[in-house]
């Protein structure tokens, strides 16, 4: 017999002595860290001064089960990094509490938002409110889970928005406004009307009406992508009885990411949007072939759910190909070509910037400045010099 065959194993236990598998392993711990506590008596719970950093396995964990419908890992995970665990780093979750969450928020309002090359902007700016609850959200979401595993009695941070309005320097009148970013859109990410045209006859030579009447909303709106699929038929008055006579949609909600999450919108606001005659008809039409449910999604699949993300992109493609447009442009673009063709036409900014949703004017006239119509020349008439 091969005499290697009768060579121990490395760590096998020997004949005749029983190894301790909690004495081998606890030497090679921090004594009061959760793991040796978790070896040490066989508790499932962890540690009363367990801090953030030895929680975010369990943290993980969660964001693993969930990840698909509220977001991306890699945000939440930077979110953790740059904002989170600099400020709690080695505080226990038991001394968690509504004062130490207010020194949070008075610490995000001094922070200087970064790029995505993580450098400050040139113009200094800081954190916005909403990338501000959005941290606040995630750090609430981990307060709940402290209190399942009875680390917390209660979340100091369910009521975060309350916070938020009350203790942020950005929501009193003498703090700084809120900064929503900003950027020119140039010219060529919007239709042409010729091209929009070709685009909605496209659509609704192909598709069934509820996947046209979904273009044609967003054509005839300015509504983004994601409120126009969270659009509930009881938030859509078509004859105009609380308006005076004019139609209007009530933008209350957007879907996130996943496309089953319902949240607020971009701006975080309610808004009402006036409906062109266009699109109250189609809108009409599609009413009268749906159940009449007023809790219904107005644009929806055969199963009953909202378009969702995916679906939305892959229906536009056909669409936008059947056209014939020699260039690619999203979905999104009929935001921008419906704000482009009102700027240029002379309607004004506060009124297209009600109906988009901006912060405030500024906003809009940044955004949309190449289409901003230029007289030059009748300005200029107005002197009245003589030669």
């Amino acid at each position: 017999m091969n005499n290697a065959a009768k060579q121990p194993i490395p760590g096998a236990p020997t004949e005749g002595k029983v190894h301790d598998r909690v004495a081998d392993v606890i030497p090679l711990l921090t004594p009061m860290s959760p793991a040796a506590r978790l070896i040490r008596t066989g508790s499932t719970r962890l540690a009363p001064d367990t801090t953030i950093n030895s929680f975010l396995p369990e943290v993980r964990k969660v964001w693993n089960r969930t990840i698909d419908i509220h977001g991306s890992l890699g945000g939440y995970e930077s979110t953790m990094t740059h904002h989170i665990l600099p400020f709690f780093d080695g505080t226990a979750l038991q001394d968690w509490d509504t004062g130490l969450m207010i020194k949070f928020i008075e610490h995000l309002d001094n922070k200087v938002a970064m790029t995505a090359k993580l450098t400050p902007y040139p113009d200094g700016r800081k954190l916005s409110k909403t990338y501000k609850e959005r941290i606040l959200a995630i750090l609430s979401g981990i307060c709940q889970l402290a209190t399942t595993h009875q680390l917390l009695t209660i979340n100091p941070l369910k009521d975060y928005g309350k916070l938020l309005k009350r203790y942020s320097e950005n929501a009193s009148p003498q703090g700084n406004r809120t900064h929503q970013r900003a950027r020119p859109i140039a010219k060529h990410h919007a239709l042409t009307i010729e091209e929009r045209d070709r685009v909605l006859l496209a659509a609704r030579s192909f598709l069934s009406v509820r996947h046209y009447a979904y273009y044609q909303f967003l054509a005839g709106t300015g509504v983004r992508p994601s409120e126009a699929a969270a659009l509930r038929w009881e938030r859509l008055d078509l004859e105009g009885q609380t308006t005076s006579g004019v139609p209007v949609a009530y933008i209350r909600s957007t879907i996130k990411r996943g496309g089953t999450h319902i949240g607020k919108t971009k701006s975080s606001r309610h808004r009402i949007v006036e409906l062109a005659p266009a699109v109250v008809q189609v809108l009409t039409t599609l009413k009268a072939l749906r159940p009449d449910d007023p809790k219904a999604f107005v644009f929806t699949r055969p199963n009953g759910r909202p378009f969702s993300q995916a679906f939305r992109n892959q229906v536009w493609a056909v669409v936008f190909g059947l056209a014939g447009m020699t260039r690619w442009l999203p979905v999104y673009c009929l935001r921008h070509t419906y704000a482009s063709i009102l700027i240029n036409g002379g309607t004004s900014i506060t009124y297209v910037s009600q109906q988009l949703g901006h912060y405030d004017d500024e906003v809009t006239r940044t955004t949309y400045l190449h289409w901003l119509p230029v007289k030059s020349s009748e300005n200029l008439s107005r002197l009245g010099l003589k030669a």
